[in-house]
């Protein structure tokens, strides 16, 4: 058997070297190394309750806990190490402290912690970009306790409200200015519409109803209406042969309103065309324009069907 030798300091061991150790039996004697593989394991506790094994080609450390033990291990990581892996693979729950932030991305961009200072829970971007929420299979629920509400605040300021069992609330600006009640909603402000509005109940209005009012369209002296455009309209007369025509639809059923003809500064050869056969007169009376200068006229109009506009014609409010 070959002398001992002492060496000053610890060595790696390499294919071919001998070792001295005991047998089973107990017996010293001197091994030589085989072969030295890419997965290495270890066994920690006195009665091997807990083994861990590192694959050098994967990078994966698998730490595995036999025959009931309770032993725990510690893998040398300290509060300030910043320790990287390639991959992790976890099978129960990965915890993480009070006041202890979990941070995703390169600097931190991302971080998800709790606060023991009023209990709160946050998630946080601290990244240029946005923070998105995407579910790109199904719905994105947020949800809260019975009897508490969902909270959403823009830069610091109230943005959508709702409770549980009660209101929902938008803001402008930190103003509210829409709400939701148990018979209803209220707005507070102006609402405007930029379509159609069906209403199937009654609408009470408290203050003025007020109405605008559209100038018809005009080319060689025929002023056309449309009246799916508004209610009321105005009509410029020059001084030509004046013919005045309606585009009636189906949804201007029921709807009634005003048209104002106004006369020119100096009347010339001012003169008005009968009107269409659809816009019915009291008794199917011929109506006698005004022609005067500056004389303002108004018809006022029912639409009963779409051949069918009832209208009577009150002339010279110079």
């Amino acid at each position: 058997m070959g002398r001992i030798s002492r060496y000053g300091a610890d060595a790696t061991v390499e294919l071919s070297d001998k070792l001295l150790g005991t047998d089973a039996g107990g017996l010293t004697k001197n091994y030589t190394v085989d072969s030295l593989g890419t997965f290495i394991a270890a066994t920690h506790g006195s009665e091997g309750y807990i083994n861990i094994a590192f694959n050098t080609t994967t990078g994966i450390i698998t730490m595995t806990e036999v025959d009931g033990g309770t032993d725990t291990i510690d893998l040398g990581i300290g509060t300030g190490d910043t320790p990287s892996f390639a991959g992790m693979n976890l099978t129960g729950d990965l915890t993480v402290p009070d006041n202890t932030k979990l941070k995703i991305g390169t600097d931190g961009d991302l971080t998800i912690w709790h606060n023991t200072d009023g209990g709160h829970s946050y998630i946080t971007s601290n990244g240029t970009g946005n923070l998105v929420l995407e579910s790109l299979d199904d719905a994105v629920t947020i949800t809260s306790a019975t009897s508490k509400a969902v909270y959403l605040y823009p830069g610091g300021q109230n943005g959508i409200r709702t409770f549980h069992g009660g209101a929902s609330e938008l803001y402008y600006a930190n103003v509210k200015r829409f709400n939701t009640e148990s018979t209803g909603a209220t707005v507070t402000g102006a609402l405007t519409v930029t379509t159609d509005a069906d209403i199937t109940g009654s609408a009470k209005v408290t203050q003025n109803l007020r109405r605008t009012v559209t100038t018809a369209s005009e080319s060689s002296g025929t002023h056309t209406i449309t009246l799916v455009d508004n209610d009321n309209f105005n009509i410029a007369v020059t001084n030509a042969a004046t013919t005045i025509a309606l585009v009636v639809a189906t949804e201007n059923i029921g709807q009634s309103g005003m048209i104002t003809i106004t006369n020119p500064a100096s009347v010339g050869s001012l003169s008005f065309v009968a009107l269409p056969s659809y816009m019915l007169t009291p008794e199917g009376a011929t109506i006698n324009f005004v022609t005067t200068a500056d004389a303002v006229s108004i018809i006022s109009y029912y639409v009963h069907a779409t051949d069918k506009v009832l209208c009577n014609y009150v002339g010279n409010f110079a």
